[in-house]
């Protein structure tokens, strides 16, 4: 459907004056038709627009489509109030039933479908013969989906009041009881005539609301709105289209939207627009040179993020299969910076940094690998698929057994392994083999620290392995081992308040334990005689309180307690 020269002069004053640099701006034009179920009212019920067109619900007016609607006998529908005699209005009066519709209507923009039933409602409760009410409740339950029901009551607001255009609604609400292909069929037909285009507008919005994936229709409904002049919902209908295109459909809408670039080619959104085409027929490179073009137009302003983060990461992708690592990760790293908290864009880094650790590991590069390895872990975290978890567990137990292999050949610490056998666990938790090497693993270095006598960071290994197991005896005495004589490091420091919460950490992980109950019961009467040296009472008197309710029988603990209780 091409724009003809006045209508695509309309289209470049609308598209300059309606949407400015970067993202879609409101305006304030007239409806595009005069049924009170417009089509730019329809929109901002139907599908929740992200645009604010500043339409108006209510007009009145005729459409001039009478004579294409079929002849409804309404009679049957009025015979009810057939008997009820016209009361005349004050102008006070209309205007409250008029605020209260627009009211109504406003609820239905929001969704809140009960509420403006509930308005109309009391309306027809005090006029059933109210034409606006009537029409708005058709609006409602048309927006519901309930055609028959909506086609009655347009029927009804146009025997009430002919110059309503309800009969415009009747119609569309006729047509939408068929299947969606004959809907598409009936709006394309109308929207190719110009008697008619406004009323397909409207049909073609019902239709895109309740089959939200027909593309086609959002892309017909988006040049009907164009040839409109309705700039700000027609290109979303574009926008719309692109979600469920396929190459050829985009293809079509890449076309469209370079012809509109050529006639406005300073507006940002018209390039976002043709670089999300791009994208949809995976013409990576364009896009990402597209999407670019389209920030700079926004003043840098960053509108564009997420499908440019998109494309990069496609790109980024053709080249990994093309064996260029280096060049792939560069493509992740750029799409990381334009979204960073997208699933898909640590899916693909995770993608590259594996590659890349399994090339250093072909290389035999173990330790730079098992980095790599690390990096991609962090990345995915609970994303990626289960192909990609287990092969990075795999490779990275892998190159966890090489390093572990030389390091004790040459008889040094246990280091880069570790994280290696840590990695492995992460992607599969489930594997037993690789939860029961990282447990020994973590173990073993707590045997180093221990050696060493860095009891803090023995205890922090040691509890990572019985973390793992439980009820392994051998993990859980160590960490216990490990916590007493951290705190008895602390306590000859002096440092009670540490003590404590270190001598606590071996007391809970067994509290029959009877050396730790007194390791414990000892930091607190230790502290307590500290606060009574500064002559803080209350302080020494729980802290003795404290040590006696692990150790009752302990006099002197009893006796230090006696000491300050009543102070």
């Amino acid at each position: 459907m091409e724009i003809g020269t006045a209508t695509g002069s309309a289209f470049v004053n609308s598209l300059i004056s309606l949407y400015g640099q970067g993202t879609t701006s409101s305006s304030s034009g007239t409806p595009s038709s005069s049924s009170l179920y417009g089509a730019s009212a329809l929109l901002s019920i139907g599908q929740s627009s992200t645009t604010d067109a500043g339409y108006s619900y209510l007009s009145a007016g005729r459409t001039g489509l009478a004579a294409a609607v079929p002849v409804f006998d309404a009679t049957s529908l009025l015979q009810a109030q057939a008997s009820i005699p016209e009361t005349a209005k004050s102008d006070e009066q209309i205007e409250q039933e008029e605020a209260a519709v627009q009211e109504a209507l406003d609820h239905l923009s929001a969704g809140e479908h009960d509420q403006a039933r509930s308005i109309l409602n009391e309306l027809l409760k005090e006029d059933p013969m109210n034409a606006m009410a009537v029409h708005a409740m058709g609006a409602v339950e048309m927006d519901l989906q309930e055609y028959e029901k909506a086609e009655k009551l347009f029927l009804k607001a146009h025997y009430l009041d002919a110059d309503r255009g309800a009969d415009a609604d009747a119609r569309n609400a006729h047509l939408l009881q068929n299947d969606d292909d004959s809907v598409f069929s009936k709006a394309r037909q109308m929207v190719s005539s110009a008697d008619t285009l406004e009323q397909g507008i409207r049909l073609l919005v019902n239709l895109t609301d309740r089959a939200p994936t027909h593309t086609e229709a959002h892309m017909l409904l988006g040049e009907s709105l164009l040839k409109e002049a309705d700039v700000v919902n027609g290109l979303q209908q574009f926008n719309r289209a692109l979600v469920t295109a396929d190459a050829s459909q985009a293809l079509r809408i890449e076309n469209r939207m370079n012809e509109l670039v050529e006639m406005a080619p300073e507006q940002a959104y018209l390039h976002h627009l043709l670089g999300k085409a791009q994208l949809a027929q995976g013409k990576y490179e364009e896009a990402v040179t597209t999407l670019a073009h389209a920030t700079e137009l926004a003043d840098g302003e960053d509108f564009y993020g997420a499908d440019r983060a998109r494309a990069l990461v496609g790109l980024g992708r053709r080249m990994l299969s093309s064996h260029d690592i280096s060049g792939a990760i560069r493509r992740f790293e750029e799409a990381a910076v334009q979204n960073s908290l997208d699933a898909d864009v640590k899916v693909a880094l995770a993608e590259g940094y594996t590659a890349r650790a399994r090339y250093k590991l072909r290389l035999g590069s173990e330790e730079a690998a098992i980095q790599d390895f690390s990096l991609a872990a962090r990345k995915l975290g609970s994303d990626g698929d289960e192909s990609l978890r287990r092969q990075i567990a795999i490779s990275a137990y892998v190159a966890g057994l090489a390093v572990s292999a030389e390091r004790q050949q040459a008889g040094e610490d246990i280091d880069a392994e570790v994280v290696a056998f840590q990695v492995a666990y992460d992607m599969n938790p489930e594997n037993a083999t690789y939860k029961r090497k990282l447990a020994d693993t973590r173990s073993a270095m707590g045997d180093q620290f221990m050696a060493d006598k860095e009891y803090a960071k023995a205890a922090a290994a040691y509890s990572k392995a019985y973390a793992l197991y439980k009820n392994d005896t051998t993990y859980k005495q160590n960490t216990i081992n490990a916590y007493r004589l951290q705190g008895d490091e602390e306590m000859e420091d002096r440092q009670f308040d540490k003590a404590i919460a270190t001598y606590r950490k071996a007391y809970l992980i067994d509290t029959n334990d009877k050396v730790s109950k007194e390791s414990l019961a000892a930091a607190y009467n230790a502290r307590g005689l500290r606060y009574m040296e500064d002559k803080k009472w209350g302080l020494a008197a729980a802290d003795f309180r404290e040590a006696l309710a692990l150790v009752p029988q302990n006099t002197t603990y009893q006796d230090n307690y006696d000491s300050v209780k009543d102070r």
